[in-house]
């Protein structure tokens, strides 16, 4: 009995941890400096508890800094942005986060300089309430003068200040060696510092009850429950039952399916399909990754709700080299509009980055990042209409970092 109640307070605490209302996370995709991706210091990132310091110096080339075809401008920018990383872990509980700010400095448009062009945030912890019960929690947000850098979806919508943060804690019970049921949250959250874009808060819940078949096999069976609140627009509601499986073909290789029917209410009443699969091998020289997600969500300030579908792409090569990790990793959106807004956006992302750790405290990064976006989007909540955008961004970067150790 004694047993039973604090596998049950656990199981409480959990779901208080999903609906507390913590301020949310964005993907962060801009590329000063790195909050996904390669890491300069992850090898000095482990111990009870460690501070590292970081600067990293940045030359950029942008050929459309307004993300607007319409009034193209070319320039070359100066990055400087400092960042601190905390670690603290123990055998019951890992905590890692992180800030930092750019200040950036133009050539020409002197009149888009910025302390502050970008901030970005995140935080992600597990904690080992009993042998059977865990805990997570995993936030990012990201501000920017670009759009596309904080918008979850990584769509733009011109470029003016905005916000993106996406809270996700969860909780994982163990009921047996082969089962577990699993509880995750989500609020995704956006806001523009502008009259046209649309301010919005996705807010989600996911149960799911998972079951080893075999060694290889794992089934799943969950439940997603979702609210889209859009401003100036009526509150949507979806609720998705799916069905998934998990299987290891080989030693190296991995996929995953989960799928099943959408129902949504609210502004707009319709029945869709949802899911998510992925493929992930790893290879002689890194790793590769595929996946696909279809789901009812936001276009960025677009408007909403829209139905989104996205496939990406990893490559990782890990051996050319000591110290040297070269990534490849293009992403493909479809935005559309399951409302009175008559939104249809494609937007791809292609970034190449190659990172080599000079030292154990300097870090060298050469990137590329290619986006297109392609816009038919007419508001009839505001009348916004969005250009077309095809920008070109090289970068060039020295990462120094200073690792302070606590043991």
């Amino acid at each position: 009995m004694i047993l039973f109640r604090r596998y049950f307070w656990s199981v409480v605490v959990g779901v208080l941890c999903l609906t507390w209302p913590v301020t949310a996370r964005a993907q962060y995709t801009g590329e000063v400096p790195i909050l996904a991706g390669p890491e300069f210091f992850a090898a000095s990132a482990r111990g009870p508890f460690v501070i590292i310091p970081t600067l990293t110096l940045s030359e950029e080339y942008n050929d459309n800094v307004f993300l607007n075809n319409a009034r193209r401008k070319t320039d070359y920018i100066t990055h400087a942005s400092p960042g601190l990383r905390v670690v603290m872990e123990s055998p019951g509980y890992r905590l890692s986060a992180g800030y930092f700010a750019s200040a950036e400095k133009y050539l020409h448009q002197d009149q888009l300089d910025s302390l502050f062009h970008t901030q970005g945030l995140f935080v992600e912890g597990t904690y080992l309430v009993t042998p059977l019960v865990t805990l997570s929690l995993n936030d990012t947000l990201v501000a920017s003068d670009f759009t596309n850098t904080s918008s979850v979806e990584g769509i733009a919508t011109g470029r003016t200040r905005s916000v993106g943060n996406t809270l996700t804690p969860g909780v994982t019970w163990q009921l047996s060696p082969r089962t577990s049921v699993q509880f995750v949250g989500s609020w995704a959250l956006q806001r523009f510092n502008s009259n046209n874009a649309h301010d919005s808060d996705v807010l989600g819940l996911t149960a799911n009850l998972s079951h080893d078949l075999t060694p290889r096999l794992r089934g799943t069976v969950g439940y997603y429950i979702s609210y889209v609140d859009v401003e100036k627009h009526a509150g949507t509601t979806t609720q998705s039952p799916r069905a998934g499986l998990s299987y290891q073909f080989t030693p190296t290789l991995t996929g995953s399916v989960s799928a099943g029917p959408t129902f949504t209410t609210g502004g707009e009443d319709q029945v869709s399909g949802a899911g998510t699969a992925s493929l992930t091998q790893r290879l002689a020289f890194g790793s590769a990754s595929l996946s696909y997600d279809r789901s009812i969500a936001v276009a960025g300030g677009l408007g909403g709700p829209t139905e989104n579908q996205s496939v990406a792409g990893v490559v990782r090569v890990t051996t050319l080299a000591p110290g040297l990790a070269v990534d490849l990793a293009p992403t493909y959106t479809i935005a559309k509009s399951i409302g009175k807004d008559k939104i249809d956006v494609k937007a791809l992302r292609v970034v190449l980055r190659v990172a080599y750790q000079v030292t154990p405290w300097l870090g060298l990064l050469a990137s590329y990042n290619f986006f297109q976006q392609r816009t038919e989007t007419a508001s009839t909540t505001t009348g916004l209409t969005v250009a077309d955008v095809d920008q070109n961004r090289a970068f060039l970067s020295l990462q120094f970092g200073f690792p302070i150790r606590r043991d």
